[in-house]
């Protein structure tokens, strides 16, 4: 009887474990906090007197519920009324002579279904991309010409493989949904 006990709390145990791995938790901001060494040459960027003023934030990285700064760092064509924080993290590359940032921002709606309706409103532009995860959307960016494909690979990847995010693609114009029947 010991035994058959012993086993079957052995089977209650491995499941637990294997139940806790296949779900990750999500600790907002810890789970998106980037280490800073797959970006090479890049460190944190500080944040200066001028982005205090225009942005508003004084702290990099940072997170913020502030509704004038989520609305200034919210994609400009999704509602920023559905996001109740931000998590923001950028840097800047140390040896370059003109100033190149990449990073990423982390949008925290309020739900899934605020997201989803979102998703279908954003535009991407050729130095950004999005990725999902529950109800935060990632921004990642490289203001890098050069290697800006390079930065958003990697940051995708990070993205990817720490939180389990889904990268998601868009179409650069947007495509009614209403199509006209094709006459001869």
């Amino acid at each position: 009887m010991k035994a058959l006990t012993t086993f079957f709390l052995g089977i209650l145990l491995t499941t637990s474990t294997w139940a806790q791995k296949a779900t990750k938790h999500i600790a907002y901001p810890n789970s998106f906090r980037m280490s800073n060494t797959f970006l090479t040459n890049f460190i944190i960027a500080p944040v200066t007197s001028a982005i205090k003023k225009e942005i508003g934030f004084s702290t990099n990285p940072g997170t913020t519920t502030n509704p004038d700064i989520i609305k200034k760092l919210a994609p400009k064509d999704i509602k920023w009324s559905g996001i109740n924080s931000i998590y923001y993290q950028i840097y800047q590359n140390k040896e370059s002579q003109k100033t190149h940032y990449a990073g990423a921002i982390v949008y925290r709606f309020k739900n899934k279904k605020t997201l989803d309706q979102s998703l279908g409103q954003l535009q991407i532009q050729s130095n950004e991309g999005y990725l999902v995860l529950d109800h935060y959307l990632i921004r990642i960016w490289s203001n890098d010409h050069k290697n800006a494909a390079m930065h958003l690979e990697r940051l995708a990847d990070y993205f990817t493989r720490k939180s389990g995010a889904t990268v998601i693609y868009f179409k650069e114009e947007k495509v009614s949904d209403v199509t006209e029947p094709l006459t001869d």
